[in-house]
């Protein structure tokens, strides 16, 4: 396993005050934040600074204006290829209510972190507070003892919790021992003129693996944590040779106690030509908690079909909830409109499956219904959003939430 640089993304900080409007001469931009014909809620904001200003983010703070008087926000800095501004358009915001932000060349303030991101032994933990959220699995977990350790897995979530603590997802269940909780091999690949697997692990043919991390970002509006995946093609063996890298990104941001909110970004680099084969799973996948069955649970999709009607079908978005011993729980899943094949076919098990307790596994697949091929000359990107809630969403709420991942605000600067 390669080892990969550990740095923390700087998050410069912020308190909240009022003050009334004076000295102009430090304005660096002026910033509109237009909802459109959405309701927001609370939605996260990123602008590039390099589009703006040269000024040191040591250096800067961030108001909105309203009537006249400015309000401090909280704001948080991300670095890669560009410098990114990350605020939050906190609240309630009405369709067509634009919102007026300054940026200002002032010494900033720190405050502590509000998500932060845990390093363990084996595993990142990024937390709200004192409350985990998820755990990202950087070491190999083995199968219980008397599976084949073929169904050895790094590289995934789990657990992922509710706001209440409950636990929603599974791994090394007894009818699929190579399911792990959050994660997203391929099943049906060709790759040098041979068949690749990276699913089923018990084939041999092929693997992903954590292959080390890239960046650690935390502060008071998300944590962030940024690995790099190896899709291995004939693992274990003289041949063995990375087919694929994977930068992902898994994103949390800071709200309301009653919900988590968190992004999770591919981009899929391949080292050759790369073909992933129609077929019926494969992709962006979550095997949810065995506590969920066919007699506490439900699911439905954004075209209104429940769980025995979705497999196969195109959904924006779906949502799986039910009883915890906790109390009611759910998970909100979305695909972002810039993924290949969008609205992405889903695989999803119908209420008899296994056995008829009705588990639920959940895969968006954009490659359920046509091949797509990866040139080893670009890059691809597939974006997709969860919201993690204690009780119950309706399908308002929903469309709203997705609305805000797909159709963000317009956010327009003057200098």
């Amino acid at each position: 396993m390669k080892a990969v640089a550990l740095f923390l993304g700087l998050s410069i900080l912020f308190f909240t005050f009022c003050g009334t409007r004076a000295d102009e001469t430090n304005i660096l931009a002026t910033i509109s934040v237009n909802p459109g014909s959405y309701e927001r809620s609370d939605t996260p904001l990123s602008i590039s600074l390099d589009d703006i200003t040269s000024v040191n983010e040591e250096n800067l703070r961030l108001y909105e204006l309203i009537e006249n008087e400015l309000v401090f926000q909280a704001v948080q800095f991300s670095f890669g290829e560009e410098r990114f501004l990350h605020w939050l358009l906190d609240g309630q915001t009405e369709p067509g209510k634009t919102r007026i932000f300054e940026l200002r060349k002032e010494s900033a303030l720190k405050v502590s972190k509000n998500i932060s991101v845990k390093r363990e032994e084996d595993a990142y933990v990024i937390l709200s507070g004192d409350i985990p959220v998820l755990q990202y699995n950087s070491g190999i977990v083995y199968p219980p003892e008397g599976y084949d350790t073929i169904y050895r897995r790094s590289g995934f979530i789990h657990p992922l919790f509710a706001p209440n603590g409950a636990v929603l997802t599974n791994i090394q269940p007894e009818d699929h021992m190579h399911h792990y909780g959050i994660w997203n091999p391929w099943t049906k690949t060709t790759f040098r003129g041979e068949e690749i697997d990276f699913w089923n692990l018990a084939k041999g043919e092929g693997r992903v693996r954590f292959g080390g991390v890239a960046s650690v970002n935390q502060g008071p509006l998300f944590g962030s944590l940024q690995v790099l995946h190896e899709h291995v093609a004939w693992p274990d063996s003289p041949g063995e040779m990375i087919a694929m890298n994977e930068l992902k990104e898994i994103r949390v941001f800071n709200r309301n106690e009653n919900t988590f909110l968190i992004d999770i970004k591919s981009r899929l680099s391949p080292v050759e030509k790369l073909i992933l084969e129609e077929y019926r799973y494969g992709g962006f996948v979550l095997r949810a908690t065995d506590y969920w069955t066919s007699e506490n649970s439900d699911f439905f999709t954004s075209e209104g079909l429940d769980r025995d009607h979705a497999d196969g079908e195109r959904a924006r978005w779906c949502i799986v909830f039910g009883d915890t011993p906790e109390g009611e729980a759910g998970i909100l899943m979305m695909g972002h409109p810039s993924n290949y094949n969008h609205p992405e076919p889903l695989r999803t098990w119908g209420s008899d499956a296994t056995g008829g307790r009705g588990d639920h596994f959940i895969n968006f697949s954009p490659t359920r219904n046509t091949q797509w091929i990866l040139d080893s000359d670009r890059n691809y990107m597939l974006r997709y959003r969860i919201l993690v809630f204690d009780g119950e969403m309706d399908t308002i709420e929903a469309e709203r939430i997705w609305n805000d991942f797909s159709h963000p605000p317009v956010i327009t600067v003057e200098e």
